[in-house]
């Protein structure tokens, strides 16, 4: 299986994460929102949790007063478009509610910007 432009991105920054934060590593979930399904595969999703915007990753790893934090994580180049727009737009309302919800929540074009974002989130402490 090959695996595309963003999953190649997630899988570095992931790589990233465990050199740089290995305790840290060892609280990141991957939420798996994506994935071609049949109907029924869907409604079942659905009905287990499945929520169709939700971002990427979850760092299960509480900072600054925060109790977690969301990770959208995008292609290098990655723009909005027009025929992306629906989908863009509810995974934006998505990292708004995690960030009313009391969760880091960001959209990060390019690994350069995930991991910038994580050092960001995980010096909150310091």
């Amino acid at each position: 299986m090959q695996l595309g432009v963003e999953q190649i991105v997630q899988v570095n920054f992931i790589n990233w994460l465990a050199y740089a934060y290995p305790e840290v590593r060892k609280h990141v979930i991957m939420i798996g929102n994506e994935g071609k399904r049949s109907i029924q595969g869907h409604k079942i999703a659905k009905k287990m949790g499945l929520h169709k915007f939700a971002s990427d990753l979850f760092i299960a790893y509480p900072c600054g007063g925060f109790h977690g934090a969301f990770i959208e994580i995008k292609k290098d180049g990655w723009k909005p478009t027009p025929s992306n727009k629906i989908h863009t737009e509810g995974q934006l309302c998505f990292i708004d509610k995690m960030k009313l919800a009391g969760y880091f929540a960001e959209m990060c074009v390019g690994i350069d910007r995930c991991i910038f974002v994580v050092d960001e989130y995980l010096s909150l402490d310091k």
